[in-house]
């Protein structure tokens, strides 16, 4: 699980992040980020319905990429961000590593990692 203050984006910052952040897609979904004026960054996590039918479903999907980002948290520049799963049904469930690797990738790119 993400820790409590960086889980903390309200419905509001994450419509404004819908409409002006910077998005970059992933194999399965995609990434919505914006600079933050917060101590450190915060990341919400979305599974869309056709991603998997049922709730047990989608809470293990989103705690997989949860457990992802939780690593990579401590070494990121002050950001908020939304990493969208919208994966068909039958796609199987993300791996913790892999999408690890990909997500570390990504904020490579994107430079947000602290120097």
């Amino acid at each position: 699980m993400i820790p409590k203050r960086a889980r903390g984006i309200s419905r509001k910052e994450t419509e404004n992040l819908f409409r002006s952040g910077k998005k970059k897609h992933l194999k399965n979904g995609f990434l919505l980020w914006k600079p933050s004026t917060c101590a450190g960054a915060r990341v919400a996590v979305s599974v869309a319905k056709k991603s998997a039918a049922t709730a047990p479903a989608r809470t293990r999907i989103r705690r997989r990429v949860q457990a992802s980002v939780k690593k990579l948290l401590p070494q990121l520049k002050p950001v908020d961000m939304v990493i969208v799963w919208t994966a068909g049904a039958g796609a199987p469930a993300p791996d913790t590593q892999q999408l690890g690797e990909e997500l570390a990738d990504v904020f490579e790119q994107e430079a947000l990692y602290k120097i």
